[in-house]
């Protein structure tokens, strides 16, 4: 009769569990400093500019480098195919960009009428 050792998922995907504390502390800080970068930016055009087209340009640029930024990071950590997953990431957040941006055109033009 052989007895199975189940494996601990936390300790393939993310190593020792005496470190949880700073793996919530990195999930933690990486999440609010690339979620405030782009609204950042974005305050930070309306004193400069304008001009809306210049706006949501810049806005999406940082907001894609973040995600290349983000999804190299996660390949690294997981030993992915670092241009897959990163032309993944970036396909994902160019189609809900798009989507973001159609949507809007449509609902400021019905808004309109």
């Amino acid at each position: 009769m052989t007895i199975v050792v189940a494996e601990d998922p936390y300790q393939i995907l993310l190593g020792n569990r005496i470190n949880v504390k700073l793996h919530c502390f990195v999930v933690v800080a990486s999440f609010i400093f690339f979620g405030v970068i782009p609204p950042l930016f974005y305050g930070l055009s309306f004193k400069r500019s304008n001009k809306k087209h210049y706006k949501a340009v810049v806005v999406f640029v940082v907001s894609l480098l973040c995600v290349i930024f983000l999804s190299f990071a996660k390949a690294y950590a997981f030993d992915m195919d670092i241009l897959k997953t990163m032309f993944e990431y970036t396909g994902i957040a160019i189609g809900a960009s798009t989507l973001s941006f159609v949507t809007s055109k449509i609902v400021s033009g019905m808004l309109e009428k």
